[in-house]
């Protein structure tokens, strides 16, 4: 893996997901680009408005108020703090500050990416989500051209990995990325779990998928959960304090049959755990 970006609040000091961040380009030997959303109050350009029909320069942009300077001027503190501290940790780092209109951009960059690693209540600026995970998330999740990892709660390092299994393609694609990427990580544990009282997979699929997993990982195995999704799912990953969650496609047309976009938003909304997503 060679290049990870991280996204971050440029108010924030996201110490969980930079440190998580580090944790994957340590294991990768990769270089991390961090972004750092900004929302600024007033344009960086005069712009041309209308009221009643009439056209005026906005003459009052943002580098002429004092309070906008300040926020430049942390900002580019937290930056230069990001990037000492990664380097620290021996990590090639570079750091750039992104309006949160301008986040098409960072979709761009994504396309040439390995991995993004977002936390999930990033929002720019210092306005506080009204859902977990936030607008801004779920805009980079279902928009993103990479695989994505939404940053733990707290720092951690994973022993085990659990993939969410329904024998759809989105499934299968969303674990042969994670064991492409992070071939360093096959000592974990590996386990398999299905959830439903249909569609069960037989006897020789389940022979098949733990044969892939004993070729990528340590140790493995195949767990069926009987019940509804949130009930049963949540609370065997709970069991698994250490755990990396994950999950096929997000937020598109060819969403996994095993997660629908609001099962997905659930899931990132109330564990504490790394959860890896993929899209098709």
């Amino acid at each position: 893996m060679e290049k990870i970006v991280i996204v971050l609040q440029g108010r924030e000091w996201a110490i969980n997901s930079i440190d998580f961040a580090c944790y994957l380009a340590q294991e990768g030997r990769s270089r991390i680009q961090g972004y750092f959303l900004e929302e600024p109050v007033y344009e960086e350009l005069p712009r041309l408005r209308r009221i009643g029909g009439l056209a005026y320069v906005e003459p009052i942009i943002s580098a002429d108020i004092p309070e906008e300077q300040s926020a430049h001027a942390f900002l580019q503190r937290r930056m230069e703090n990001f990037v000492t501290h990664c380097q620290g940790k021996g990590i090639v780092t570079t750091a750039s500050a992104l309006p949160a209109d301008r986040l098409g951009e960072l979709i761009q960059q994504t396309k040439f990416a390995d991995l993004l690693v977002v936390d999930a209540a990033a929002v720019p600026g210092s306005q506080p989500p009204d859902s977990i995970p936030s607008p801004t998330v779920q805009y980079i999740l279902s928009a993103a051209q990479c695989p994505v990892f939404i940053a733990p709660v707290s720092q951690m390092h994973p022993e085990h990995v659990i993939f969410c299994y329904d024998g759809s393609a989105s499934a299968v694609l969303a674990m042969k990325q994670f064991a492409y990427l992070f071939p360093e990580l096959s000592g974990l544990k590996a386990t398999a779990v299905c959830v439903g009282d249909n569609d069960q997979p037989d006897a020789e699929e389940v022979r098949a998928l733990t044969t892939w997993m004993s070729r990528h990982f340590a140790f493995n195995e195949f767990v069926s959960l009987h019940g509804k999704l949130e009930d049963v799912l949540y609370p065997f990953v709970l069991k698994h304090s250490k755990a990396i969650l994950v999950m096929g496609a997000y937020g598109r047309g060819a969403v996994s049959r095993f997660f629908t976009q609001s099962s997905a938003d659930y899931f990132i909304g109330t564990l504490s755990c790394p959860i890896f997503i993929t899209h098709d």
